[in-house]
Parts: C-alpha cells; structure tokens; sequence
C-alpha cells in the first residue's frame, strides 16, 4: 500500500515538531555545569552594555562547543557605498578618483629628478646612447606612459619590442600611435617614485623594504578608502600578487593560485573592492609599524591579530561583521571586537 504525501501544513507542523523535541534535547544535554559553559556568553553581553568602560580581556575565556544560542549581532550603523557624488562619471573621472592628477605630478617630478641624477652621475656617456636624447617628461606623456603600461597587462607580447613591430603578423598601431619606442624605453629607464638620496642604508634590518614603492602604496591606501565605504560584511584575509623575481620577502604559498609572490593582507567586502591592505615585507619596518596606531589595548596582541585590528580600524564601532580564517581567530580578538561594536566569524583548528 503507497504511503500518503503529506500536505504542505502537515510538513511544516511536523518541522515545528522536529525543532522543539531538538531544543529540549539540547537543554537536557547542556544543563550540567551550566555556570561556568556560559562565562564567554555572560561576559559578552556584560561588555556590549557598557560601551563606555575600557575593554580588560578576561584570562579564562576558551572555545567551547556551540550549545544552540543565538550570537549577539550589533546593528549596522555605518552608510555603505560611494562617499562622493558619481553620478554622470565618465571612465576618466573613476581612474581618477585612484590614480589622481596629485600623483600624475609625483611620477613627473620624481622621473625628472631621476633622470637629471643618472645624467650628472654619469658624465662621460657613449656618444650613441639614447640617455643623450632625453629631455624632461610632463603630465600629459606620463599618462601615456601609465595608460601604455596598464595596456601591456592586457595585450600580452614576450618581449617589449614586439609591441613596437610592423611585421603584419605582430603589429599593435595603438602603441605607435601614442608613443615612440625609444622614448618609452626612456621612460621606463627613469621612471621612479622616491627620491634615492633618502634612501635608508641596505644594511640596516628594519629599513623601509618598500622605500621604492612607498609613495604609491600610500597614495593608494588612503584612495581606496577616501570615495567608498564597503557594506556591512567584510573579510580578512591574504592575497598573493604573482611575482617570481629576486625578492627579500617573497612568499611561497601553495594554496594559492599565484603560489610565488608577495603577500598582502587585505580586507575587503563580498563585492571584490579592497578598502584596506597592507603588504607583507617579513619584520616589521618601525617607521611603518601598525603597532603605531592601533588603540592601547591592542599593543600585546599577536601578529594576527594585530593585522585584523588594524585593518578593521576605520570600521569599527559600526556594527561591521568581519570574517576570517583559522589563522587570524582567537577569543581575545573576538572578545576585543565584540567590544568594538564589531561581530567576528571564523574558522578555528
């Protein structure tokens, strides 16, 4: 005999059902030595009543097996999306809200000085180098020069000269068009960001490893942040830009699909855009260190743990949540975030 389908409010009862016999179960299972199982939960919610008291973190907190209850979760209170008006933006306008014309200026002056640097440093050149043919850049041939760069990274080609070639089989007329081959060769020769007379001593271990880069890096961090502000779920965690050269500090992660490179840590939102990073250059440079601005009570952190605050720290007191991974996961940040007006979520080991 074929059993009868049950209807669609008998299912639904026999759910209800099903959920309130695993509830009781639940509470007969955790009522022995309740006390002392709930001590992370009490004191969690002490904390989130008391917003104005500093955060002490309670030594004997420790993971403990969830027992059924709901996590406090603090309201979102931040407004996400862009800060700026974008409304009737053209393509240029966008690019420029990161790559500014403050910065354009930077690339110049610093090329300039570069470049007038190798040519005092080097008096004697051969009478056929190109050196000889090089007179100041501007704004305008650095944005060719930037716009040529970005469009090697689409249009891929095994040598520089190629891009330049007429061979019919090879040839590109978009980089003929804007610029002469010598001349970006010049260019990228000279192209330069800091000023190499400020340059720390090689020898010393905590020098700036990205003294090179630092202008951009810095432009960069604070553009990120400045036209947009991410929605109410991010995420911590590393990313590994593709780099196989000689490198102090490159990584090898083999979970990840780049595997060589230099590791950033980043926190993000589930739409891709990165609000917040900071890369990775092994001990940590003093005059750069993250220790600098983080709140006081954070000073005794862990790398980890450090990394998470300070990622996090224009966002907190917002009713963020921020999920990470096993690495990063630990009850004194939890309970530090929590007290931030901040939900965590993480895997543990």
């Amino acid at each position: 005999m074929a059993k009868r389908k049950l209807t669609s409010s008998e299912a639904l009862q026999a759910i209800l059902d099903s959920s309130d016999h695993d509830c009781s179960s639940s509470e007969e299972d955790f009522s022995d030595n309740d006390e002392q199982q709930r001590a992370l939960h009490d004191t969690v919610n002490e904390d989130a009543s008391d917003d104005g008291a500093e955060w002490v973190y309670p030594q004997h907190l420790s993971w403990a097996a969830a027992r059924g209850e709901l996590p406090f979760l603090h309201p979102f209170e931040a407004t996400s999306g862009f800060i700026v008006d974008v409304n009737n933006y053209t393509a240029e306008q966008f690019y420029e809200l990161f790559v500014s014309p403050d910065l354009i200026r930077h690339f110049v002056h610093q090329t300039n000085l570069y470049a007038a640097q190798f040519v005092e440093k080097n008096p004697n050149l051969p009478p056929h180098s190109r050196v000889r043919a090089w007179f100041d850049t501007d704004e305008n041939e650095m944005k060719k020069f930037i716009g040529i760069l970005m469009l090697m990274g689409i249009i891929r080609k095994p040598d520089i000269e190629m891009y330049w070639s007429t061979d019919p089989m090879y040839a590109t007329p978009i980089f003929a068009a804007v610029m002469t081959r010598n001349r970006f060769s010049l260019l990228l020769k000279f192209f330069h960001l800091n000023d190499n007379r400020n340059e720390p001593d090689k020898k010393d271990p905590n020098r700036d490893r990205l003294f090179k880069l630092r202008p951009l890096i810095d432009h960069l961090f604070e553009a990120f942040q400045l036209p947009y502000m991410p929605g109410p779920s991010v995420a911590v965690d590393e990313s590994l830009l593709l780099w196989k050269g000689r490198l102090q500090f490159r990584q090898y992660l083999p979970l990840k699909r780049a595997r060589f490179g230099i590791k950033m840590f980043c926190l993000a939102e589930n739409s891709g855009y990165i609000y917040r990073f900071r890369i990775y250059t092994g001990k940590e440079d003093p005059m750069t260190s993250i220790s600098a601005v983080l709140p006081d009570e954070c000073k005794d952190f862990g790398l980890s743990e450090k990394i998470v605050v300070y990622l996090a720290l224009t966002l907190l007191d917002n009713g963020y949540t921020i999920w990470m991974d096993n690495w990063y996961s630990s009850c004194r940040l939890f309970h530090y975030l929590h007290h931030r007006k901040t939900t965590a979520c993480g895997t543990i080991r």
